[in-house]
């Protein structure tokens, strides 16, 4: 006896759709299926479902395993030209956190249209070399740190031979970099131990500018300082250099303005040229034409005298040795002769020494320059045009004349100027006495002057002979 016809197999779902009938086979996923002999076994234990809330959570694997759910610190935001993925914690004073596992590097990286990488951000783990932040920049493009917000920054070089770079634009001629300090604050540029701070062009033998600039109107000042010393050095006024013991301290300006404006003391003077140094600091006037007057030594400023009709007698034994008178250089250069005037003409003392000197720490001759040999054969100038050295003097300093005869005699005078009449050399033996001229008391009798003036004597009462120089 047969059973009943029983219909074809049919299989849908509960709204009707999809369906299929008749149905000879059943397709399910990999590791559903089980068969043992005659009984097929279809594993439904899976879950599924929808999404777990809120919008826009990014769904992860939840507790029980095997459920999805999301959660709104961890959001995927999208806009018509942005796609981001936001993280915040549960304490507003704590920090979402994205963390490499065992030791491991972390890379962030963009890319060009066709994938490959065109910035990079490299966090190097413990099993990476070498250790720290790469930040790689495609060419031409730059690398931020902080904004106007932020806390500062600070960027490191590190190794022996790394140096820290930093570049602006390199297509623009007048880029810059900025170090902003808050409200009131400093910038400090710091080396350690004896580092120098340089700067330098690079290209050789181009000149380095340092420029302070002030901001509008604002003044340019450059503040050198420690714990106990300051001085500004100013630029307050246009082409004056100023240099100012601080603020409310004496100030010396340097005004490069004209050829002629000279430095101004804190007092109030100003300097239009160099001063002169030694001596008195007078200057005598330069002829300076091709037939140049002799300059009159013993009768210039400040050891002169208008007076010129005393006589110096060379007959006496004392000037047997260098009598020396000072004198204030009328100008700068080598001097082609030496003059005397001779009153009286003498055979026998033939030949004056006439011998200028130096001026020593104390004041007195004290080295030979040179000398001239003087005639006294017959009466007017004698003239000597060959000296021993070249004798070179600087204007307005103070040097020294001797005059000492070559041997004894009866007759020979030189015209001079009156002891009355001059300055003394400040010395003497008594507060009474004209010491008008230091004696050389250690060289020989007659002998040429010596290289070093020892002086031992100070004269009263002897006459000044009239000596001229010419220069070269």
């Amino acid at each position: 006896m047969s059973g009943p016809i029983v219909p074809p197999l049919e299989i849908t779902e509960v709204d009707g759709s999809p369906d299929g009938r008749p149905i000879t086979k059943i397709i399910v996923s990999n590791g559903d299926l089980s068969i043992s002999g005659r009984e097929a076994t279809i594993d439904t234990s899976g879950s599924g479902g929808s999404p777990g809330t809120p919008a826009k959570s990014i769904q992860y694997n939840s507790d029980p395993a095997g459920t999805f759910t999301g959660s709104s610190q961890l959001l995927y935001q999208t806009g018509s030209n942005t796609g981001r993925i936001e993280m915040s914690t549960g304490a507003v004073a704590t920090q979402a956190e994205i963390r490499s596992m065992t030791g491991r590097g972390l890379q962030i990286s963009a890319t060009d249209a066709d994938e490959s990488i065109r910035n990079q951000i490299i966090v190097f783990g413990e099993n990476d070399t070498p250790d720290g932040i790469a930040l790689y920049p495609a060419t031409g493009l730059y690398v931020s740190v902080g904004d106007s917000t932020s806390t500062p920054a600070q960027i490191t070089s590190r190794g022996a031979t790394a140096n820290l770079v930093l570049t602006t634009n390199l297509t623009e001629d007048k880029a810059k970099i900025t170090l902003e300090a808050g409200a009131d604050g400093d910038v400090l540029v710091q080396t350690d131990n004896a580092g120098v701070l340089q700067l330098e062009n690079t290209t050789t033998d181009a000149d380095s500018v340092l420029s302070i600039m002030g901001n509008g109107t604002g003044d340019a000042k450059l503040d050198l300082q420690n714990a106990s010393k300051r001085v500004w050095v100013l630029c307050d006024e246009n082409k004056k250099l100023k240099i100012q013991g601080g603020s409310g301290g004496n100030t010396f300006i340097l005004d490069v303005s004209g050829a002629a404006t000279g430095l101004t003391f804190p007092d109030g003077t100003t300097q239009l040229t160099a001063a002169s140094s030694g001596g008195a600091g007078i200057t005598l006037p330069n002829i300076g034409s091709t037939n140049e007057t002799m300059y009159l030594i013993s009768q210039s400023p400040i050891w002169g005298s208008v007076d010129t009709t005393a006589t110096v007698s060379l007959t006496s034994g004392d000037l047997g040795k260098c009598m020396a008178y000072p004198f204030i250089a009328p100008k700068t250069g080598d001097l082609s002769e030496l003059i005397v005037q001779v009153s009286t003409a003498d055979a026998v003392v033939d030949t004056c020494y006439l011998a200028i000197y130096s001026q020593g720490s104390d004041n007195l001759p004290e080295t030979l320059l040179g000398y001239g040999s003087m005639s006294m054969a017959s009466t007017g100038a004698s003239t000597q045009t060959s000296l021993s050295d070249t004798v070179s003097l600087t204007a307005g300093e103070q040097y020294w004349f001797s005059i000492n005869m070559s041997a004894t005699g009866t007759a020979a005078i030189l015209q001079g100027t009156s002891y009355l009449d001059v300055p003394n050399v400040g010395i003497g033996s008594t507060i009474t006495e004209t010491g008008i001229t230091v004696y050389e008391n250690n060289m020989s009798a007659y002998a040429v002057p010596p290289a070093t003036f020892q002086p031992s004597l100070v004269y009263s009462g002897f006459n000044r002979p009239l000596v001229a120089v010419k220069y070269s």
